[in-house]
């Protein structure tokens, strides 16, 4: 999944500079929706450039900030990975589960209508 994500952006990357930037941010969530979604690789992508898509200058913004942080992180003596890379998935993760919390509790609503 990691792969293919990886393998876009550095395409993205090599072929033209905004593309790349583009499908780094667009694609941030992709392995969340893999790993707790349930998702296919493509679907998953799909779903996290969807999302980021609506928003996306505070997306980048967003990747920016956890860049300069990590930045920062190297900067002290590289030590300072150890805790800022822990940081900016935790991050990545907090911001995934606030923005899909919405659709989780929507399916719960729509099932108890059924019911």
């Amino acid at each position: 999944m990691n792969l293919i994500t990886a393998i876009f952006m550095v395409a993205g990357l090599v072929l033209f500079i905004l593309p790349g930037i583009y499908l780094g941010v667009g694609y941030m969530f992709s392995l969340l929706f893999v790993l707790f979604g349930g998702f296919d690789f493509w679907p998953a992508m799909e779903y996290s450039r969807k999302l980021v898509h609506t928003n996306w200058w505070k997306f980048f913004g967003f990747v920016l900030l956890l860049l300069l942080i990590n930045i920062g992180g190297f900067l002290c003596l590289i030590v300072g990975l150890l805790v800022t890379i822990p940081l900016t998935y935790l991050s990545v993760y907090v911001l995934f589960e606030e923005l899909t919390i919405d659709a989780a509790d929507d399916e719960k609503e729509e099932a108890i209508i059924l019911e």
